[in-house]
């Protein structure tokens, strides 16, 4: 499991592909970044290419019907090799067609229980967005009858993932600050939850100081470089959640990106903004968690963004999302309506929201979206 993050990295995604005797190849795209990013030469390079199966997603919510269907396509067309190049919700599509290929059995319950020796085929990435970091993860996110399961088993992660910064360059500024977002988000997660450790503190530290620093700039587009820097970025964050997982905001995300439409990333900021202040006053921990451990966290995580308190880091985390031209008014985008507040928290992922450093009620889940 190797990951390469250079300018131009893409092209060696030919020369590994070469490698493969007897190639048939399934590749999985998004709908419009394949061509936009210029992906699209790579794959047309490849000129002896007399195997190759393409399926392209748009839909940042993964069905579970949908990968049921890949898996039987996978089969059918005897591939042997899948490459995954798009943005988030494309590169875990792959991971899961990929945990389903051989299970005669189409049941959910069964995609985390492979055995590590089972034989998963070669699976290669490239990102076109600097967000998710799922690149680096050995989890995916699927839905199934309406819920959210993360399914994780350690081969999940890709064979070789290609962070290649230029894929990024054509991306609409909307899309680069909801996934810029996406990845500002899951380092903070990261630091503050209660499965942090040194190493995964140390991934989320180096991500906040490089998103911070070129979100922005990356975002109205008047830096490449910014870019680049974005992609190592993201990357970082999906390293330190592999460790760690995310935590509240994300528990309580999936459910407004699917009620409302809003994009994952921008959905997950909106919250994560609303947690400092909450997860500051809050005494009632979640073990292991302790209070002195949780101020001193806390009080590390705000010298990282270079503010002093919560409100601070509250106010220069809605700045940043309304000069990256996302509105943050909670009422104009119907997270202050009594039936939606009612619906996310009713389908929040207990799973994150067990690993957030304090307790959380129902009451204080409500006043995430009221009190504001």
């Amino acid at each position: 499991m190797k990951t390469l993050i250079k300018v131009g990295g893409r092209f060696l995604l030919k020369k590994i592909l070469q490698k493969h005797k007897r190639l048939r190849l399934f590749l999985i795209t998004g709908k419009k970044s394949y061509e936009k990013s210029g992906a699209s030469k790579i794959i047309d390079s490849l000129n002896s290419l007399e195997h190759f199966h393409r399926e392209s997603i748009s839909t940042q919510t993964i069905e579970f019907e949908e990968v049921v269907k890949l898996k039987k396509n996978l089969i059918k067309n005897k591939s042997n090799v899948i490459v995954a190049i798009g943005g988030g919700a494309v590169i875990d599509m792959a991971k899961l067609v990929n945990i389903f290929n051989e299970k005669k059995k189409e049941n959910i319950a069964l995609l985390s229980k492979r055995k590590k020796k089972s034989k998963f085929l070669p699976l290669y990435v490239l990102p076109t967005t600097s967000g998710t970091g799922s690149e680096e993860t050995c989890f995916a996110t699927i839905y199934y009858k309406e819920k959210k399961y993360s399914i994780i088993h350690p081969k999940l992660r890709p064979t070789f993932s290609i962070v290649d910064p230029e894929l990024c360059y054509s991306l609409p500024s909307f899309v680069t600050a909801c996934s810029g977002f996406d990845a500002f988000s899951q380092c903070i997660e990261s630091y503050w939850s209660i499965s942090s450790t040194t190493r995964s503190r140390k991934y989320a530290a180096e991500g906040i100081d490089i998103i911070k620093n070129n979100l922005f700039n990356a975002v109205k587009g008047e830096s490449n470089k910014s870019k680049q820097k974005m992609s190592r970025g993201a990357n970082f964050s999906g390293k330190a959640i592999n460790i760690t997982k995310t935590t509240a905001p994300h528990a309580l995300s999936y459910e407004i990106t699917r009620s409302l439409g809003l994009p994952h990333g921008y959905a997950v900021a909106l919250l994560v903004g609303r947690f400092f202040e909450i997860n500051e006053k809050s005494q009632n921990v979640r073990y292991p968690m302790t209070l002195k451990k949780k101020r001193m966290r806390i009080n590390k995580l705000f010298n990282l963004m270079g503010v002093s308190n919560a409100q601070e880091a509250q106010n220069q985390w809605y700045d940043l999302m309304k000069k990256c031209g996302l509105q943050t008014n909670f009422k104009i985008l119907g997270l202050r309506d009594k039936k939606n507040i009612e619906k996310f928290i009713e389908n929040v992922n207990l799973e994150r929201l067990q690993n957030h450093p304090i307790q959380l009620q129902k009451k204080e889940l409500e006043k995430v979206f009221t009190e504001f």
